[in-house]
Parts: structure tokens; C-alpha cells; sequence
């Protein structure tokens, strides 16, 4: 019974070692997805730098709204918008946002300042990148851990009660078992003890 214990101890040991392994595996691994994330986002906003510019310079409002919406079309971008000094959009790949004030920036927008050529800022480029797909099996496998972690503590707990009640059962058997050995033992001597009498008598 001793053994089972130590095993049972040893296995929950590594079962919270693997566990906070896992964990810690997770964590490290949304930090770096989020990290690589943002700095995809900041390439491929600056990847659109040079046509916003070009039709900024060129007053073109017409081009600089194409540019916004073809950028929202890439797959992870929600939106995208150019802010002016006022906060207001002066362009969005929402047409019906433009002229609105910005209200809440969100945990996935990102920007970048816009400059002309006398590195004047005129305006700031706003907008945001979430790979839904990634979180979404992110969440799942955080699921999926947790649940068999619960699955096995529950198995755990079966076993460690499982355990106790037998070792309660074996120990009503042992000292019913010494109780029927005492009195056998009480009765043998009091039957010695009455064949010696008779003997002597």
C-alpha cells in the first residue's frame, strides 16, 4: 500500500510539472504570435506607405481611398483609415466612417505616422491586424489541456479514494483479525491452564 502511495505521489508530481510546462509553453508561445504579429502588421502597413504617399502628394482622394480598402482586403486586416490632426478619418476603407471622429483605439490597431517630404506629419495611418485563426487554436489547445487536466485529477482523486477505503477495509480486517487471534489465544491458554488442573488433580 506504501508503494502504491509513493507512485501515486510521483505520478501527480509529474503530472503538475508537465502541466505547468504546458502552460508556460502556451504563454511564451502567444507572446511571441503576438510579437511576430505586430511586427508583420508594421511591414505591411509600411508596404503601403509609398502608394499613400504618392496619391497624398498627388491630392488624389479617390486613389488614397483605393489604397485603404485594397489594404483592408488582405486576410487579417479588419480595417484600415488615415487619421488628420483633428482625430477625425480623412480616409477609411469604410466609406461611411469618413469625416467621423475616432473614438476607441483598440488592442489589435496599430499606426504609423504619415509625413510629406518636408517630413511634415499630415496624418497618421490607423488600422488593425488579428489572426483569428491562430487565437482560435490557441484557445482550443488551452481547452484541451485544461480538460484533461480536470479529467485527470478527477482520476486522481477516484484512485487516491479508492485507495484509502481499501486501506481502511484492510485495516478493520486486521485488527478484526487480531481481535479473533487474541481471543483464541485467551481461549487456548484457559484451556491449557484447566487440562493442567485436571491433570494434577
Amino acid at each position: 500500500m506504501i508503494h502504491r502511495f509513493a507512485g501515486l505521489g510521483l505520478g501527480i508530481a509529474l503530472l503538475i510539472l508537465s502541466f505547468s510546462a504546458l502552460v508556460i509553453g502556451l504563454q511564451k508561445l502567444e507572446k511571441n504570435m503576438g510579437r511576430e504579429q505586430r511586427v508583420s502588421a508594421r511591414r505591411l502597413g509600411q508596404a503601403f506607405l509609398p502608394a499613400i504617399r504618392k496619391a497624398h502628394r498627388m491630392k488624389d482622394d479617390l486613389a488614397l481611398q483605393e489604397v485603404l480598402q485594397a489594404m483592408a482586403t488582405v486576410p487579417g486586416v479588419g480595417y484600415a483609415g488615415i487619421l488628420d490632426s483633428d482625430k477625425r478619418w480623412m480616409a477609411h476603407s469604410q466609406p461611411s466612417a469618413i469625416g467621423q471622429p475616432f473614438t476607441n483605439r483598440a488592442k489589435e490597431d496599430l499606426s504609423l505616422t504619415l509625413q510629406d517630404a518636408n517630413s511634415a506629419n499630415w496624418g497618421t495611418l490607423l488600422f488593425s491586424v488579428s489572426d483569428k485563426t491562430l487565437r482560435q487554436i490557441l484557445r482550443r489547445i488551452r481547452a484541451s489541456a485544461y480538460g484533461a487536466w480536470l479529467i485527470t485529477w478527477t482520476l486522481i482523486g477516484g484512485t487516491v479514494w479508492l485507495l484509502t477505503r481499501r486501506q481502511r477495509t484492510l485495516a478493520i480486517e486486521v485488527d478484526e483479525w487480531k481481535t479473533a487471534y487474541h481471543y483464541e489465544k485467551t481461549e487456548r491458554e484457559r484451556l491449557t491452564q484447566r487440562c493442567d488442573g485436571l491433570m494434577k488433580s
